[in-house]
């Protein structure tokens, strides 16, 4: 990304555990890098615009239930917010963007 040369990348489908066709990105495309491990610090200082999205934990927890369901709320209340809460503090994501939004 920092060369900003032309590449290619495979994006990994969760629902079907398996990588999709390549994704051919040419040179000098604007290229947006989201998700939530997207600013770990082994790749945060290729960016050259960072920000961060924060949300509400009522509204998180809501649209997980609606995306998820009941069954698997539990598991992202139980492991997957906690682990995502401490790669945000590990790494210092919101220290480290240029800017943090609150939806």
């Amino acid at each position: 990304l920092s060369l900003h040369d032309g590449f290619e990348y495979r994006r990994f489908d969760c629902g079907k555990m398996a990588l999709g066709d390549a994704v051919h990105i040419h040179e000098n495309d604007v290229i947006i890098v989201e998700g939530t491990y997207a600013c770990h610090e082994r790749f945060i200082d290729a960016y050259d615009i960072r920000a961060m999205l924060t949300i509400d934990e009522k509204e998180q927890r809501r649209r997980i239930l609606v995306r998820n369901g009941e069954a698997r709320l539990d598991d992202f209340e139980k492991k997957w917010i906690p682990l995502e809460k401490e790669y945000f503090s590990h790494c210092a994501v919101a220290e480290k963007c240029d800017f943090v939004f609150s939806v």
